[in-house]
């Protein structure tokens, strides 16, 4: 986490709290939290939303951390030669309307591994 990540998001538990940490909190603070990816401190904001009646200490933060579960999103590599790995492949079709040629932008799940990893939503009717 880089330190304007760090001052950003810590500014959102101080307005929402209402007072602010002083410099050298905000210090101490950022050397012991500085090694947890920016996804991570952000779900411990959220849980110190949830469960904190009062603004945290960071000790109350380390102990937000240890208690909220993480697991970082695991990329999956693909070597597809239909979609290059993204999981979709984007295709033109030229379709008449009366007397125009009309060309829309289509999107396909490729048949892939990745492509498989998309959940399908239901069209829904009006």
């Amino acid at each position: 986490m880089t330190l304007e990540e760090f001052l950003k998001d810590t500014k959102q538990i101080e307005n929402y709290y209402g007072k602010e940490y002083n410099e050298d909190q905000k210090k101490i603070m950022y050397e012991n939290l500085k090694p947890l990816p920016i996804a991570r401190y952000r779900m411990i904001i959220a849980q110190i939303f949830r469960n904190c009646q009062y603004m945290p200490n960071l000790a109350k933060i380390i102990e937000m951390n240890n208690l909220t579960k993480y697991e970082p999103k695991k990329e999956l590599k693909i070597d597809c030669q239909r979609c290059g790995g993204v999981g979709y492949i984007v295709y033109k079709k030229e379709i008449e309307d009366g007397d125009k040629i009309r060309i829309y932008d289509y999107v396909a799940r490729c048949t892939c591994e990745k492509g498989n990893t998309y959940k399908a939503y239901p069209l829904i009717n009006f």
